[in-house]
């Protein structure tokens, strides 16, 4: 196991690398120019053009402060060293360190991330399982087309519809509630999670349903178990194995949909901060921001690997 996890871990570097280079790439490709914006900002809000306020002097200045005079490839070799080295660069907008803002807004992601993926797999679960134990009947088609239904629905629709009735309509929910509160994360992880529950429910009824045609499962019933220990004791475990590959890749998604969900439900954290990096083409603050979520999938999809061997002692790892 240590022999497999240290050839995963070496596997990743590869992968992270290529991250940072779609990221380096992907963002010089946007249109707009950072030193003609920090200009524009500096100077008072003056036409970004490099003639009266701005010259063409403080234009190359500042290129060769920020690097941007080198070759691309060059500009990316530094940027590699600087994320490795923990240096992510400073936000052209309020000059502020861009890991200071992450690790600053990282806390409200995480929690509402958590929130929602106990939301998916509480949810997910018993619908799962409600739908296998009942199958064929009107139960498992109602649990089945909520399931499809939260496939279907984009989550920035249902947080919008969730402010409508349990803010605005029956006022249950505060529609703004302080960051660090319990109540600021019940309606955004609903939202959130809603998705990730039904496709859960599904995998869990699909698995469920397999596994009750077992041979095993014929034994147990046979001596008298009852049927909620025969479910939870044999059934459940083996089915949980695929359902941990998508719990992990859920958990990456769950990350990156909090761009939208913290904007809907007006909450800081690492999607907030992204959104005004967009809107104010801050390219350090929006570099770093999605490097951290595409580097916590990564991760995620290593924890998945580690998980199977608890989950199912009958997996083996070639380490030659």
């Amino acid at each position: 196991m240590l022999v497999y996890i240290q050839r995963r871990i070496l596997l990743m570097v590869p992968i992270l690398i290529g991250v940072t280079l779609a990221v380096f790439l992907m963002l010089h490709a946007l249109p707009g120019d950072p030193v003609l914006m920090m200009l524009t900002e500096h100077s008072g809000g003056a036409a970004p053009t490099v003639t009266g306020t701005i010259t063409d002097e403080m234009y190359e200045n500042m290129r060769r402060e920020l690097g941007l005079d080198k070759p691309l490839h060059e500009q990316y070799i530094k940027f590699l060293f600087d994320v490795i080295s923990g240096d992510w660069g400073n936000s052209f907008r309020t000059q502020l360190p861009v890991s200071e803002m992450l690790l600053k807004n990282l806390p409200y992601s995480i929690d509402l991330a958590l929130a929602s993926l106990g939301v998916s797999l509480i949810v997910g679960l018993i619908l799962g399982i409600i739908a296998a134990i009942k199958r064929g009947t009107w139960i498992d088609n109602l649990t089945m087309t909520l399931a499809v239904t939260g496939v279907s629905m984009p989550n920035f629709w249902l947080g919008i519809m969730l402010l409508l009735i349990f803010s605005l309509n029956l006022r249950w929910i505060p529609a703004v509630a302080p960051a660090d509160s319990w109540q600021s994360l019940i309606l955004p992880s609903l939202a959130l999670g809603f998705s990730a529950a039904a496709i859960i429910a599904r995998l869990v009824r699909s698995n469920l349903i397999d596994i009750f045609n077992q041979d095993y499962i014929r034994t147990a019933r046979a001596k008298g178990l009852m049927e909620s220990v025969v479910v939870a004791r044999h059934a459940l475990k083996n089915a949980m194995i695929p359902v941990i590959t998508v719990v992990g890749l859920q958990f990456g998604n769950l990350l990156g949909g909090t761009v939208i969900i913290e904007t809907v439900f007006a909450r800081p954290g690492l999607g907030m901060i992204m959104i005004e990096g967009i809107m104010e083409k801050d390219f350090p603050v929006v570099q770093g921001a999605v490097l951290f979520a595409a580097i916590a999938y990564v991760v995620a999809n290593f924890v998945v690997d580690i998980t199977y061997a608890y989950l199912d002692p009958r997996i083996t790892y070639d380490t030659e």
